[in-house]
């Protein structure tokens, strides 16, 4: 399975999934900061992000499908191509987080411009609860104990 943290830059994305991760076996977390620094691809472009995005839901993909479950935080901004890697038993969660983010004042959510179209789930930031997450996704396998 996976799950698909999505929103604008300094949301929580990676808070939520770090959390999750504590509670999930077998869980594996792919982050985009991390993910960029890796790759040195540090372009917001379109073609930079389109990269990114495909490479790491590609890898989310590879890890889902040998059995881990894998939570991606990152902006995937770009539907088409989260649609290429995400499958029905794929969770999809934007979150939100309207507190004082300092990435806004950086401009890093300037042209920020996404298509969340089709995403059910919602999650604010400053009302996440690990275990009621957990659970609202029915993540029934793997739980830590």
């Amino acid at each position: 399975m996976i799950v698909a943290l999505l929103g604008k830059a300094g949301a929580g994305k990676t808070t939520i999934a770090k959390a999750m991760n504590k509670y999930v076996e077998d869980s594996v977390v792919i982050d985009g900061d991390e993910l960029r620094e890796a790759t040195k691809n540090f372009s917001i472009e379109t073609s930079g992000r389109e990269a990114n995005i495909r490479l790491g839901y590609s890898r989310a993909r590879t890890l889902s499908d040998s059995g881990h479950t894998v939570f991606v935080a990152m902006q995937a901004p770009i539907k088409r191509i989260r649609d290429e890697y995400l499958s029905n038993g794929d969770v999809e969660v934007l979150v939100i987080n309207n507190g004082n983010n300092p990435k806004d004042d950086m401009g890093y959510n300037i042209n920020f411009k996404p298509d969340y179209s089709g995403v059910m789930e919602t999650q604010l930031l400053q009302d996440f609860k690990a275990e009621e997450f957990y659970n609202r996704l029915n993540l029934t396998d793997g739980l830590n104990k």
